[in-house]
């Protein structure tokens, strides 16, 4: 499995001929997204930063939500993460993880809080974690530290801080101001069931695992040009606001280490995971091309 980071919390994830693109960003950010022709997608939360379809092309499947998936052989899990005190009306993040080539990648999107027990239990074991580090508004670096020993990953690589060239806010894309206002009758979505795990049978659209066989059933969702979007009841887009994200080098420090050279891609298999935690720093290969 190949893993590289395009910048922000947008990771290719790529095996054989399927590649999975998580948190697609717009260029108004100040970043490049190349290779953008997935056969999946997933979107933590409806920040434009991170759910930027139309940087897409091809016709991939597009997640947007807590749920179990399968395509092409990789099962997804999504799990809502916990709101956190400073974050914006209408944030709900999914953090998702991927079972892919025998090995299990957590993706945690904009986490914003520390994870309950039963969040740790879903997402657990892992193998790889991907993980927001520059504070703002996600985790800070200690508490970054503090879920790493909390997951218990077996390589841990940060993103969500600090780049050359980064704009930390974004004009809502056109998909973003078109989405559906929340329900306004009172009743509770999947959404708001952030302690009841990834709410797999209550969210009408949601393509669940079978569970009478022996083998997943997969039935596929109808096709919406350009991308195909596992529909989910839509929460009112987060208000744009300013963030100025922190270095990588004061996660590095939680996590007791210094000088850590980054790498252009991850290449892993089961057989090479490390015996001990090593923590991977990823080249943003989003970053403009005069950077």
């Amino acid at each position: 499995m190949d893993l590289t980071w395009l910048g922000h919390s947008c990771f290719r994830i790529r095996s054989d001929e399927t590649s999975i693109i998580t948190d697609p960003f717009p260029p108004s950010i100040g970043l490049e997204l190349r290779e953008s022709a997935p056969t999946l997608a997933t979107v933590s939360h409806r920040h434009p930063n991170h759910s930027c379809r139309e940087a897409l092309s091809g016709d991939p499947r597009v997640l947007d939500g807590p749920g179990e998936y399968e395509l092409s052989g990789i099962y997804v899990t999504g799990v809502m993460t916990p709101k956190g005190e400073s974050d914006p009306p209408g944030k709900r993040n999914t953090a998702y993880l991927f079972e892919i080539e025998r090995l299990r990648v957590c993706h945690l999107g904009d986490v914003s809080a520390r994870l309950s027990p039963r969040q740790v239990q879903e997402l657990s074991p892992m193998d790889i974690l991907l993980i927001p580090v520059g504070g703002g508004c996600t985790i800070s670096a200690s508490g970054a530290a503090e879920m790493v020993r909390a997951l218990g990953p077996r390589v841990v690589v940060p993103m969500h801080y600090r780049l050359p060239g980064l704009q930390s806010a974004a004009p809502p894309s056109p998909a973003d101001a078109s989405a559906p206002a929340p329900d306004d009758q009172g009743e509770a979505s999947p959404h708001d069931e952030q302690e009841s795990g990834n709410s797999s049978g209550e969210t009408e659209g949601i393509r669940q695992l079978g569970l009478e066989g022996l083998a997943p059933s997969f039935q596929p969702a109808p096709a919406a040009p350009p991308a195909q979007v596992e529909e989910h009841p839509q929460e009112e887009p987060p208000s744009v606001r300013s963030v100025e994200l922190g270095a990588v080098d004061d996660f590095l420090r939680e996590m007791g280490l210094r000088d850590v050279a980054p790498q252009p891609r991850l290449t892993i298999s089961a057989t090479s995971l490390p015996a001990e935690l090593r923590v991977v720093l990823l080249e943003p290969r989003g970053l403009p091309r005069s950077a």
